[in-house]
């Protein structure tokens, strides 16, 4: 009976009893951010329903001053507690109002723009519902679930606060409505509480049932009217509701939605609203014995719900919604099948919506003269029947059974009485688009310039065709420029194609040609012959000896299928020593025939080498040989005057012995491309060794030599002249060197000396240095070794500078033996120029006998001298008693 009542029975409702009008919830735009948010509590001031309110998460309070349609918005200082959750909101007049929840307990005082925090210490579970009296004089209360339930009333507008508790096990307190004459009742879960002083204290009224979570409680008169959540005291768990009580709540009907509700509102003592979770809006007008599916219209989760009228109200949660008329329409307003070709079968859908809590009858019929070709497939069967906040698909088929366009009407009409109409069309096609032509060909087109071909395409019929699509199936990459796909206009139109061919001869590509309407390919061949002349050149290099003029020919072939035509040539730079002659074709243009070839004449004038360009504007448009336009050509050339290097720059011999010979090289490298042919000439004590003259092949290398001979000491500077042909040129070379002497010269000659046996005798030798350089002497000969004598002088090796001189001792130890001893004294140096001296030795010894030398006296005495020095003589006797004489030295 129920299920039957809440789908049929509200069609008979609404169109039999006509107290319930059809309606539907419309979403309410909200500014910035506030758009975002998610709203739990919303209140309307009943002295001047123009004020209105919603509070929700993240501290937000949005407020209307024009009945709903436009909001504001402003955030409670809620200092990050609890995200800033608030649950109730209240208004007492414009301006001053509360709002609580578990974030704290905020005042307002003009009108929700801004918002003084009045919170109230909980001992723990924090605060939800508030309701008060008057603008200072109300009530805040929670708790219950964990702990206590906390009633907390202020009467100076929250500077101060009295707190009631009770200790009902596991009943959270949720809301509260207080009367003028000091009664009051609030809500907790499965219980009912009362006061009789305006909030100071409470008790226990009544059971509800279930000690379910109840958010809000709605009283007019004797009836009660609660959301319940959940499945245990805060509401977790499945299921949800309304519980509906009309004697006070001795009694209650309890009715299940099966998704947890949290808002409710009654307009008396029969007619009520709870919403919820799931789009959840239910209406009883009879006390909760039935109830009516009042969603439509919203999206997501709902929390709470205010009626003004029985015609305007407001739900809340997930966005706010205004309540408003009920909508019927149809999503579309034409059914355009189009232009199919044979055989056409289609389908479109539509939907007719039934934006109302109202479920509505519909009748369909196509009416028209082409009515025959379209059918209703959905719904099967007439009226078809939209439930509440549904729609109803419509399937339509158009199947023409002639070629042509049709049209015709459907027909929507409601059993109330309004009327819909949607317009259909069709259209059945036929083959009217062909290509004129199925070969295109170009012949004669120049080589890498751009040739552009049509198809033509014939439209006979008053309709436009279409291009869909071009491919190429084989062949060369002829471009489509028409823009894919192509509208042929009735009479026709024509594809444009592209083509740069890249060389000389014959193109050719295939293309599928798709044709709509129908669908159909068609092969049209594209053949494009290419001429152009094919430039060819092979220029010469210019070498001439010593800058002389002459001529040659850069020779021009033309490999291609036109003629070559050089319109003009240059020399680049402007100052290179090239001139243009002529050609053996004339003067310009110049003229090769395909296959043929031309000489341009070129004089070459100047010294020097290097690369000019010979600039030729020639018509060879091919592009697969990377010939430059125009072209540029390298002549190369060389004066073949010499280039040589020479190294070194000086010849330094350094120093020799007079007498000695030294030969060095002088290295001629060529740099050029013809041979050097070299002669030297040099002055004494220089002189040239190599043969002359010296050939240096091109590029290559030789060398001269140059001897040094002194004959004197001294130093010398001279050049090296060398002579290079060809150009009878001259360069030079520096030549250094130094000759020096080592001599010695000994004092006495020879030396001649007598001793006596027994005796000891030593005969000096001076040595002295007399070359232009020092000696260093590092040997000292007496020969032939004998026992008897010896030569004393310095460590070895010692030098003696220019002009020194040093004095080695003969010394001669003769024993008793007399004879002769004859010998060389001999001297060498080990400087730059090695040298010996020597000199003979003869010592005689005689016997003793042959020497009587006496002295008397053998001992002088003087006497000793005191103060007074005074002069003495004394006299010695010397007499030579033997045979030879004596010489007395000291």
């Amino acid at each position: 009976m129920k299920a039957c009542h809440i789908t049929v029975g509200m069609l008979v409702g609404a169109l039999v009893c006509g107290q319930v009008v059809a309606q539907v919830w419309e979403d309410v735009p909200l500014p910035g951010q506030f758009a975002q948010g998610y709203y739990l509590d919303v209140f309307f001031l009943p002295s001047n329903p123009q004020y209105g309110w919603a509070c929700g998460y993240n501290g937000y309070v949005v407020r209307t001053t024009d009945g709903g349609r436009t909001w504001q918005g402003s955030i409670v200082p809620y200092n990050g507690r609890m995200g800033g959750h608030l649950e109730s909101v209240q208004f007492l007049d414009a301006l001053n109002g509360y709002t609580s929840g578990p974030a704290g307990v905020f005042r307002s005082t003009d009108g929700g723009v801004t918002w003084a925090d009045v919170t109230p210490p909980f001992p723990s579970e924090g605060p939800w519902g508030c309701y008060f009296l008057s603008a200072t004089a109300g009530v805040v209360l929670g708790g219950g679930c964990a702990g206590p339930q906390n009633f907390f009333r202020t009467t100076n507008g929250g500077q101060s606060w009295t707190l009631f508790q009770s200790n009902q096990p596991s009943s959270g307190l949720t809301d509260a409505i207080l009367f003028a004459d000091g009664t009051g009742y609030a809500v907790s879960s499965g219980l009912i509480w009362q006061t009789t002083d305006s909030g100071a204290s409470w008790s226990v009224l009544a059971s509800s049932g279930p000690a379910y979570w109840n958010e809000e409680l709605t009283v007019r008169g004797s009836s009660f009217l609660i959301p319940w959540a959940g499945s245990n005291c805060s509401g977790q768990g499945g299921g949800g509701g309304g519980r509906f009580t009309t004697d006070g709540g001795q009694s209650w009907r309890s009715y299940s939605t099966g998704v947890p509700m949290f808002g409710a509102f009654l307009h008396d003592g029969q007619r009520g609203w709870i919403c919820g979770f799931a789009r959840q809006v239910w209406y009883t007008s009879d006390a909760g014995q039935n109830w009516q599916y009042r969603g439509c219209g919203t999206r997501g989760d709902l929390d709470d719900i205010w009626m003004i009228d029985d015609t305007t109200g407001f739900v809340v949660g997930q966005g706010i919604y205004r309540y408003g008329r009920a909508q019927s329409s149809a999503s579309r307003s034409s059914l355009d099948f189009g232009a199919h070709c044979p055989p056409v079968l289609r389908f479109d859908t539509l939907y007719i919506r039934n934006r109302s809590w109202n479920s509505a009858l519909v009748a369909l019929r196509i009416t028209g003269g082409d009515s025959a070709a379209f059918a209703i497939i959905a719904p099967p069967t007439q009226p078809a029947a939209i439930p509440s906040c549904d729609s109803l698909m419509v399937v339509v088929r158009y199947m023409p059974l002639r070629e042509g366009t049709h049209r015709a009407t459907l027909g929507i009409e409601f059993a109330s009485g309004q009327r819909l109409t949607v317009s259909l069309q069709g259209e059945r096609l036929g083959r009217s688009i062909t290509v004129q032509d199925t070969l295109v060909q170009a012949i004669g087109v120049p080589a890498g310039q751009t040739v552009r071909l049509t198809i033509p395409v014939r439209n006979t019929s008053n309709q436009p065709g279409q291009i869909s699509s071009v491919t190429r199936t084989a062949g060369a990459n002829i471009l489509v420029e028409s823009t894919l796909p192509l509208t042929i206009p009735p009479g026709g139109a024509a594809i444009e194609l592209a083509f740069v061919p890249p060389d000389t001869g014959w193109y050719e590509a295939v293309y599928r040609i798709r044709i709509e309407p129908c669908s159909y390919d068609t092969l049209v061949r594209v053949r494009v012959y290419a001429q152009s002349p094919i430039i060819g050149v092979r220029a010469p290099g210019w070498s001439s000896a010593c800058g002389v003029a002459m001529l040659d020919s850069v020779r021009v072939i033309n490999s291609g299928n036109a003629a070559l035509q050089i319109a003009a040539l240059w020399i680049e730079p402007s100052d290179a020593p090239f001139q243009f002659v002529g050609s053996s074709r004339g003067g310009l243009p110049i003229i090769v025939p395909p296959k043929d070839t031309a000489w341009i004449y070129v004089r070459f004038t100047g010294l020097g080498s290097g690369t000019a360009t010979l600039v030729l504007d020639h018509n060879d448009g091919t592009l697969v040989r990377n010939i430059s336009r125009p072209l540029r050509v390298a002549l190369l050339y060389s004066s073949a005057r010499p280039v040589w290097q020479r190294a070194p720059a000086i010849l330094d011999f350094g120093t020799l012995c007079v007498g000695q010979s030294r030969v060095l090289f002088v290295d001629v490298a060529s740099r050029s491309s013809v041979p050097l042919t070299l002669t030297a000439s040099a002055q004494p004590p220089f002189s040239v060794t190599t043969g002359l003259p010296v050939v240096v092949p091109p590029m290559g290398q030789g060398q001269i030599g140059v001897s040094f001979t002194p004959n004197a000491a001294g130093t010398w500077a001279e050049g090296l002249v060398l002579g290079v042909d060809p150009c009878d040129l001259r360069d030079s070379v520096l030549l250094r060197g130094r000759a020096e002497t080592t001599a010695l010269a000994l004092e006495p000659q020879s030396v001649r000396a007598r001793v006596q046996a027994g005796q000891m005798l030593r005969m000096p030798v001076v040595v002295r240095s007399v070359g232009t350089a020092g000696a260093q002497i590092d040997s000292v000969r007496l020969q032939p070794a004998d026992r008897r004598w010896a030569v004393e002088h310095r460590p070895l090796p010692f030098l003696l500078q220019q002009g020194a001189s040093d004095t080695l001792w003969i010394t001669v130890a003769a024993d008793s033996t007399p004879g002769v001893l004859n010998g060389v004294l001999c001297l060498r140096t080990d400087s730059l120029c090695q040298t010996e001296q020597c000199l003979s030795v003869e010592c005689t010894i005689e016997p003793q006998e042959l020497y009587d030398l006496r002295v008397e006296p053998r001992t002088v005495t003087f006497a000793p001298q005191r103060c007074s020095p005074i002069a003495e003589r004394a006299t010695v006797t010397i007499v030579n008693a033997g045979t030879n004489p004596e010489a007395i030295t000291a």
